[in-house]
């Protein structure tokens, strides 16, 4: 059976640096997949969020939880590509998961690999 982490246990520097992590790779990672594949969007902020690793909103602003920074590199890339296909399908539908694919062929894989 797998640990789940307990965002509970992280210490308020504990997360401070998960935070500075999460700046220093998720920032310059979202702009290097945005123009590999072709996306925009308005601004990437990192956040606490202990019950989502990625949101879009509706002006194309994208917000990473800190903790994301628990999962794998390639699990981390799928979030960032997820949420960049945001930015032009807002919605979970079959066009999304295409779009999803075509950018990422192995996404399903890379998701299995996120952090419960």
């Amino acid at each position: 059976m797998q640990n789940r982490v307990r965002y509970s246990d992280f210490t308020e520097a504990e997360i401070l640096e998960l935070k500075q992590m999460a700046r220093e790779y998720l920032i310059p990672k979202t702009k290097q997949l945005a123009e590999k594949f072709g996306f925009t969007y308005t601004s990437v902020r990192i956040t606490t969020a202990k019950k989502r690793f990625g949101s879009c909103s509706s002006k194309n602003a994208i917000s990473y939880s800190c903790f994301l920074m628990l999962s794998p590199k390639e699990a981390v890339d799928f979030v960032i590509v997820h949420e960049l296909c945001h930015t032009k399908e807002h919605n979970h539908s079959a066009h999304f998961y295409r779009l999803l694919e075509r950018c990422l062929p192995d996404y399903r894989e890379r998701k299995n690999l996120l952090q419960e």
